[in-house]
C-alpha cells in the first residue's frame, strides 16, 4: 500500500503526508520447522514536509519521516562447505559428537537447515529543515538534519542442524548535519555557488560471534590425554586459542567538515566551460572492547582508542558544446573519494585494530545528449574511471581486514534511446558495455590481474513498451512490459565459483488504471519467466 496527500493550509502554508507499508512472504524454507520467514518483508514507512512562505524572500521547509521494519534475515541458502578449512573440525566432532560439516547442504535452492535466529529489525527517525533566503542578487540557503537509527539483525552462518555459526549485531547511530549555501539568484553568463557542510555522527556496533559453539567448554572439560597436544584439560591456556566465541563492542565518533565551490561560465552561446573544488576533512575516534565470550581473553583490552583524520582535496570540471537547438556534447572530469576507517574485528590479539586509508577515483567522462525531431531523444556516453586504494576485505581465521592493496580501471560505453509513436505508444531501450580490470594487485590481497571485479557485467542491455491512452477525461489505462538481459559476474571479489551469476534474462510487465491523476490500481508481475538468479553470497572462512 501506498499514499499520499496535499494538503492546503492556507495561500502561504501547505502539509504533505505520504506513507508505504509492505508485506511479503518469505521464500527460503527452514527444514527444521518448515516456517518462511528469510527474504520476508514487513517495513512501514511516513513521511511529512510542510511549506511555508512567510515573506516573499523566505522560504520554510520542514520534514521528517519514519521507517520500521520487523521482518526475517534475508533469503540464503549454503552453497558449499570446506570442511578443511577449519583445522579443529576433528576435535570438534571427537569432543562434542557431532560433524559440523554433515547435513549442512540441501537439495532444494530455496532451503535451508539453519536453526539459529533470523532477525531483520531497524528503526529510524529523521527531521530536517530548509530555509531559503532572497537577499537580492544573491541567494542563500541553509540546510538542518538529525537521524536517529536503531537497528538488530541476527543470522544462522552455518545453515547446519546444530549450532555452530551464530551472529547477531546491534547497530544504533545519530547523526547530525547542516549546510549554507550562496549562489546568484538569476542565472547568467557566469554562475557561481559556494557552501560549507559539517556532519557529527556516533555509532555504536556490537556484535555477539558464536562460532564453533561450546568447544572450548569441551576442551576445558576433557581429558589433557584424550586430546591432540596441546589442548585439553581444566585451565589449559592453549585452550583459549578454540575459543572462537567473540563479544565486540565498537563505537565511533566522526566529525566531516567542508568547504566548496563551483562556477560555471557561457563563453558563447554555444559554449559552456565549469568547475568546482571540494576540501574535506574527516576525523574519526574509534574505540573498541573485544573479549572472547567462553574463556573471558580480551583480544582488544577495554575502551582501546584510536583516531586518525584525512584531509582530501578533490575537484571537477566540464566543458559543453550545443552544436544544436536539440544537440548537446559534453566533457566532464570528476574526482572523488570514500572515507577511510578502522578495521574492526581482529580475531587474535596480536594483530589488533588496523587501519585503512581513503579510496580514490578519476572519472573522465564523454558523451552527448540529443533529440531527434520531437519523438526521439538518444543519449550516449563514454568513461574511463581509475580507481586507486581499493578497500578490500581480507577474511581468515585470525582476522577480518579491510586493506588498501588493489589499483583498478573501468571503461565503459552507455546508450539509451527513448522515443514515442503517436500520442500513446512509448519504447524505451539501453545497452551498456563494461571492462572492468584491476591493473595493480598486491598478492596478500588474495587477488590477481586476471580476478573479475564482482557484481560488474560485462555488458547488459534492455527494451521497455508502454501503452497509456485516456480512456474517457478522468479515467487512463497504463499497460507496460520490460525485458532485460545482464552479462554474468561473480558475487565475491574472492570470484568465487559458487557464486557466479550465468547471463540471464527477466522479463516483467504491469496493468494500471489511473482516475483523476489521484487514484491508481495496478497488477504487476515481475520475473515471469521463473528466473532463478543469485542477488549475492559470501565466502568466508570455510563456508
Amino acid at each position: 500500500f501506498r499514499g499520499s496527500a496535499n494538503i492546503p493550509i492556507s495561500k502561504k502554508v501547505a502539509v504533505n503526508i505520504s506513507t508505504v507499508y509492505r508485506s511479503r512472504d518469505g521464500y527460503t524454507e527452514r527444514v527444521i520447522d518448515n516456517s518462511q520467514e528469510q527474504g520476508n518483508d514487513n517495513t512501514f514507512f511516513l513521511r511529512g514536509k510542510v511549506r511555508a512562505i512567510p515573506t516573499d524572500k523566505l522560504v520554510l521547509d520542514l520534514g521528517f519521516d519514519f521507517t520500521r521494519t520487523n521482518a526475517g534475515s534475508m533469503a540464503s541458502s549454503l552453497v558449499g562447505a570446506d570442511s578443511s578449512a577449519f583445522q579443529f573440525a576433528g576435535i570438534y566432532k571427537q569432543l562434542l559428537g557431532v560433524d559440523p560439516f554433515t547435513n549442512v547442504l540441501t537439495t532444494e535452492p530455496y532451503q535451508t537447515n539453519a536453526t539459529g535466529a533470523s532477525i531483520n529489525q531497524l528503526g529510524a527517525f529523521g527531521i530536517n529543515g530548509t530555509a531559503k533566503l532572497d537577499l537580492g542578487q544573491v541567494e542563500s540557503k541553509l540546510i538542518l538534519g538529525h537521524r536517529n537509527m536503531n537497528s538488530r539483525f541476527a543470522k544462522d552462518g552455518d545453515h547446519s542442524s546444530i549450532n555452530f555459526l551464530q551472529s547477531t549485531t546491534d547497530f544504533n547511530s545519530i547523526s547530525t548535519s547542516a549546510e549554507l549555501q550562496f549562489h546568484n539568484k538569476k542565472p547568467s553568463k557566469f554562475n557561481w555557488l559556494v557552501g560549507a557542510y559539517y556532519m557529527s555522527e556516533s555509532n555504536e556496533d556490537n556484535k555477539l560471534i558464536e562460532d564453533a559453539s561450546n568447544l572450548y567448554e569441551a576442551l576445558e572439560n576433557a581429558n589433557e590425554m584424550d586430546v591432540a597436544d596441546p589442548y585439553g584439560g581444566a585451565n589449559n591456556p592453549a585452550n583459549e586459542e578454540l575459543d572462537f566465541t567473540h563479544d565486540i563492542a565498537n563505537s565511533s565518533i566522526n566529525n566531516n567538515m567542508a568547504a566548496y565551490a563551483n562556477i560555471s561560465y557561457d563563453f558563447t552561446k554555444k559554449w559552456t566551460v565549469g568547475g568546482g573544488l571540494r576540501l574535506s576533512n574527516d576525523d574519526k575516534t574509534f574505540t573498541a572492547t573485544h573479549q572472547k565470550i567462553a574463556s573471558g581473553t580480551y583480544i582488544v583490552p577495554e575502551n582501546t582508542v584510536n583516531s586518525a583524520d584525512w584531509t582530501m582535496l578533490t575537484g571537477h570540471f566540464a566543458v559543453e558544446y550545443q552544436a544544436t537547438e536539440k544537440g548537446l556534447m559534453y566533457l566532464n572530469f570528476a574526482h572523488g573519494f570514500k572515507s577511510g576507517g578502522f578495521s574492526s574485528q581482529p580475531l587474535q590479539s596480536e594483530n589488533g585494530i588496523q587501519m585503512y586509508n581513503p579510496e580514490t577515483a578519476r572519472n573522465l567522462e564523454l558523451g552527448m545528449k540529443s533529440d531527434l525531431g520531437k519523438n526521439t531523444r538518444i543519449n550516449f556516453s563514454g568513461f574511463i574511471t581509475d580507481i586507486a586504494e581499493i578497500q578490500t576485505d581480507s577474511v581468515t581465521t585470525e582476522e577480518i581486514l579491510v586493506q588498501n592493496r588493489v589499483k583498478g580501471e573501468i571503461l565503459g560505453v552507455e546508450l539509451e534511446v527513448v522515443t514515442r509513436i503517436g500520442k500513446n505508444f512509448y519504447i524505451n531501450a539501453f545497452a551498456g558495455l563494461t571492462d572492468a580490470r584491476y591493473t595493480i594487485v598486491n598478492p596478500s590481497s588474495g587477488l590477481t590481474l586476471e580476478s573479475k571485479y564482482e557484481k560488474t557485467p560485462a555488458s547488459q542491455f534492455g527494451v521497455g513498451l508502454a501503452f497509456s491512452p485516456q480512456l474517457t477525461k478522468k479515467l487512463k489505462l497504463d499497460v507496460r512490459a520490460d525485458y532485460s538481459y545482464q552479462d554474468g559476474t561473480f558475487h565475491n571479489r574472492q570470484n568465487t565459483i559458487a557464486l557466479y551469476q550465468s547471463g540471464f534474462s527477466l522479463l516483467s510487465t504491469n496493468v494500471g488504471l489511473t482516475f483523476k491523476d489521484k487514484y491508481q490500481l495496478m497488477i504487476w508481475g515481475k520475473n515471469l519467466t521463473n528466473e532463478a538468479v543469485i542477488q549475492g553470497g559470501n565466502c568466508l572462512l570455510y563456508t
